[in-house]
This record gives structure tokens, C-alpha cells and sequence, in this order.
């Protein structure tokens, strides 16, 4: 899998590992990240909170937790990167950034 520019994912790819570098996620705790930004159980379990769904850089905002995915730093026409310092981010309609990973950090990954 050396070749970054032909790669594909076939499936989902879960963000949450490795950890957000930055937002409220790192910042404030995963608990507090929960209780701002989670939906109730869909299954009507009311102890349980989640947080889910499936996020593209071409979607609107998720209708149960009103997060868009956007990156900083990188090109889509040309699809380089043109700051090592961007990220991929899940950020509200205010521009709140509820959790960030660096190209760096998701790179040394």
C-alpha cells in the first residue's frame, strides 16, 4: 500500500484513532465532546449518547450532529497538499472545530 496517490479506501475509515490533535475533542475531553456535540440513542437507551455517522469533504452538515467534515491545506483540483500544517476537520455552521487531525500526525501514523 506504498502508493498514496492510486489509493482508495473500500470502505468507511473511522477518524476517531488515531485521537483528534486538536478542537474541543483534545481541548475539553471526549465526555464534554459528547454531551456539546452527541445525539440520544436511537435504540431509546437513555444512559447511552452517541456520536456517528458518515462524513465526506462534499456533504452537508450531518443532520444528527450538525458536523460538516472541510481540510485546510490541501488542494482537490490538484489533490496535493499545499500546507503540511492543514487538517482534516469536523467543524458546526459557527466554524467550531469540535475535533482536528494534522497531515503530520495522521501521516506519522
Amino acid at each position: 500500500m506504498g502508493d498514496f496517490t492510486k489509493y482508495a479506501a473500500k470502505s468507511s475509515v473511522t477518524l476517531m484513532t488515531p485521537e483528534p490533535t486538536c478542537g474541543i475533542y483534545r481541548d475539553e475531553g471526549v465526555d464534554v465532546f459528547l454531551r456539546m456535540f452527541g445525539y440520544s440513542d436511537k435504540a431509546g437507551n437513555e444512559s447511552r449518547i452517541n456520536f456517528g455517522g458518515i462524513y465526506t469533504i462534499d456533504r452537508d452538515f450531518h443532520a444528527d450532529t450538525g458536523f460538516a467534515l472541510r481540510m485546510t491545506g490541501f488542494d482537490a483540483v490538484t489533490g496535493n497538499i499545499t500546507d503540511v500544517d492543514g487538517a482534516i476537520m469536523l467543524m458546526d455552521r459557527d466554524e467550531t472545530i469540535a475535533a482536528s487531525w494534522g497531515f503530520k500526525g495522521i501521516m506519522a501514523h
